[in-house]
């Protein structure tokens, strides 16, 4: 009897055996190997107070793991810690007494059966469900509920493996087991959590779909991602998925696909987040498809890719241009009534311009070499004069045949008059023209445009000068010097003059308008003296034409931007500056900017490109007479041409409108401080108040 108990003991010690050496790998143990440790421990018999010590120690460390083993008809022999801490029961309750089919719910037992029973229809149930699993070696974990000894159902994930003796025959059944309370709390919340996932990304492309914006992403290698909203096909004219992003947004712009994915590549070296805004900042902003004019806004995402944002502003540009026409047509309204003699003056010029001097320069016998530079002159003046009122069309006219012009100086000997002709005609500068005087005399009636040339007297004149001549009728000597009649006659006398002062304050305007278009900031233009020097419009009316260039170039190449003027410690407004004085019979006249300078680095360049200095004696040149250069034709220290400079004309208009008048102009320029441009005319007769 002691016999069979010991042996019966050593049988379920070599069991406890197993799960110690199981226990020791527990976290990569899987139910086969747990089966081969079991079938070790029947080759090996330790002193049975060894083992049962070590095994409860083992036991006790992985009290998650629940081990139950039974034998063929499903009576538990083994029972461990883990089992104990899941379902509450002790080992006296359960080895040796309780079947391993009381804690499996019958139903979930039956459905397994039935799984396994197939189309078979042979009944599979009780022990016979845990067979067919090890037979067939449906060995993966399973979710079943353990019947705990309250009476609580327990989810587990249960693996089933059998365990043979060492002649290879099959003893008895493994169940281990892992509470998945937890597992399953999570598994619920992750798909609690897709759920809300999924509505809120329903929610969101519901949101980016209607929201009129193109979404869409890429990645280093340039592909857009399958998920984009709904509006980019619209902007694209397909879907872009799939597509590469440098040839989907700029297919037309090679210099602007290529510099997309220079940057795009840039960024991804680029570890300091600021950089790399500073960098996307460099991209194009806008993309045209068709009809549509595309705003992008460029985001770097957290993998690694980039978002690009599509904003349709194809609406918004054309009241945008709109606006610009109606601004630019108030402005031409405004500057025709508030500077109405001046406004009459130019388009009298331009008339006359169109009328005899333009026909008479293409009819005349200069070579066509000479006249091209006349012409181009002549031109640049005028796109000055009518920019300066803002009239809308006629400058832009002008601009173009500037730019034809330009081409043309190009062929030297080869150009002929009859290509200047075809090129310029009159009635291809006097529709644009008219159609600007519409706008005045569709809003202030035509009597504005016909009366241009009137001068007005007010009403006490006009009494003055009724009596003044009833009295010379009568034959009454008159006293000049008489203050009544002295200031009628100065008045009279200097109806049709205008002072020198306010022509050159009619030039802020002019300023005003290149300063905002260039993003510079000027104050009001300051003049000094000139009040009381009165000339005939008339008379000196090419020259004050010609100084349109001298205050454009005042802002476009003097006038720091306000960032620079602030890194160089200078107030961010510019100012243009005028003096007039008298010095014996001549006027001299100084306009005056506080810019950076004439670039004479650069003008020497020009200088050498040009021909005219040699690149060995050019550094030698003084720098005065370096700067006297930029009264020669076609010498810009601008890289650039636009509508306001960069043609290397203006001043030479300047010089030779100054020599008509047998005056003469200097410049001098301080780097860093500004340029002035000293003129000196002869006086015309009736200059000043006291000669009047």
């Amino acid at each position: 009897m002691i016999q069979t108990d010991f042996d019966e003991l050593e049988k379920e010690n070599h069991l406890l055996r197993e799960e110690l050496k199981l226990a020791h790998a527990a976290a990569k143990v899987t139910s086969t190997q747990v089966v081969q440790q079991f079938e070790k421990t029947e080759r090996v018999l330790r002193n049975f107070q060894d083992i049962n010590a070590e095994h409860q120690a083992v036991l006790d460390a992985v009290s998650q793991l629940s081990l139950i083993a039974t034998d063929l008809q499903g009576t538990i022999t083994l029972f461990n810690q883990g089992a104990m801490n899941l379902l509450g029961f002790s080992t006296k309750d359960v080895l040796h007494k309780k079947n391993i089919l009381s804690i499996y719910p019958g139903a979930e037992l039956k459905a397994v059966g039935a799984e396994l029973s197939g189309a078979s229809h042979i009944a599979i149930d009780g022990i016979q469900v845990f067979d067919q699993l090890v037979r067939r070696k449906l060995l993966q974990a399973r979710k079943w509920h353990y019947q705990c000894k309250n009476g609580d159902l327990l989810p587990v994930s249960v693996s089933i493996t059998g365990f043979q003796n060492a002649s290879g025959e099959r003893i008895g059944y493994l169940h281990s087991a892992m509470d998945i309370t937890q597992h399953n709390k999570l598994e619920r919340a992750l798909l609690d959590a897709k759920e809300i996932a999924e509505a809120a990304n329903q929610g969101l492309t519901s949101l980016l779909d209607n929201s009129g914006q193109g979404f869409m992403s890429f990645g280093p290698d340039m592909v857009i991602d399958a998920q984009y909203s709904l509006a980019c096909e619209t902007m694209m004219g397909r879907s872009p998925a799939g597509c590469n992003a440098a040839d989907l947004f700029f297919h037309d712009d090679a210099d602007k696909a290529d510099l997309l994915c220079s940057i795009i590549a840039s960024v991804l070296t680029e570890s300091d987040p600021c950089i790399r805004e500073s960098m996307l900042s460099l991209l194009p902003v806008e993309i045209r498809r068709d009809n549509l004019v595309l705003k992008a806004e460029y985001k770097t995402l957290e993998n690694g890719k980039f978002m690009v944002i599509l904003t349709d502003i194809t609406e918004e540009r054309r009241m945008a241009a709109m606006l610009g026409r109606e601004r630019r047509r108030l402005e031409l309204i405004v500057m025709a009534v508030s500077d109405s003699r001046n406004f009459f003056e130019t388009i009298e010029a331009f008339r006359e311009f169109l009328a005899n001097g333009l026909p008479r320069m293409l009819g005349g016998t200069h070579a066509p070499q000479l006249l091209v530079k006349e012409l181009y002159r002549e031109i640049h003046t005028y796109k000055g004069l009518l920019s300066q009122f803002s009239f809308p069309s006629a400058p832009k006219a002008l601009h173009e045949i500037e730019t034809q012009l330009s081409h043309l100086l190009s062929l030297g000997d080869a150009l002929t008059t009859r290509q200047l002709a075809q090129l310029i005609s009159v009635s291809s500068l006097q529709a644009p023209f008219n159609a600007d005087l519409t706008i005045l005399s569709d809003a202030l009636g035509e009597d504005f445009l016909s009366h241009g040339d009137s001068i007005f007297l007010s009403d006490a004149q006009a009494r003055q000068l009724e009596k003044l001549a009833v009295r010379l009728l009568r034959g009454e000597t008159v006293d000049t010097s008489a203050a009544e009649i002295s200031n009628l006659l100065h008045e009279i006398g200097t109806l049709r003059k205008v002072s020198l002062r306010d022509v050159l304050l009619g030039f802020d305007g002019l300023v005003k308008q290149a300063a905002k278009r260039m993003e510079k900031e000027v104050a009001p233009i300051e003049v000094s003296g000139g009040a009381d020097v009165w000339i005939d419009p008339n008379d000196y009316r090419p020259f004050l034409h010609s100084l349109v260039h001298v205050f454009r170039n005042a802002v476009a190449h003097g006038l720091e931007t306000p960032e620079a003027r602030w890194e160089a410690e200078k107030d961010e407004i510019g100012k243009i500056s005028c003096t007039v004085s008298m010095v014996g019979n001549a006027i001299h006249l100084c306009i005056a900017d506080d810019g950076g300078g004439i670039n004479l680095k650069a003008l020497r360049q020009r200088a050498v490109a040009a021909g005219i200095y040699a690149a060995g004696e050019v550094e030698h040149v003084p720098d005065d007479a370096i700067a006297q250069l930029i009264f020669m034709d076609n010498i810009s220290t601008q890289q650039e041409v636009s509508d306001l400079a960069g043609r290397g004309i203006g001043l030479a208009a300047v010089l030779s409108e100054t020599k008509n008048r047998g005056g003469e102009v200097v410049v001098k320029t301080v780097p860093g401080q500004g340029t002035q441009f000293l003129f000196a005319l002869p006086q015309q007769r009736e200059v000043s108040n006291k000669e009047v």
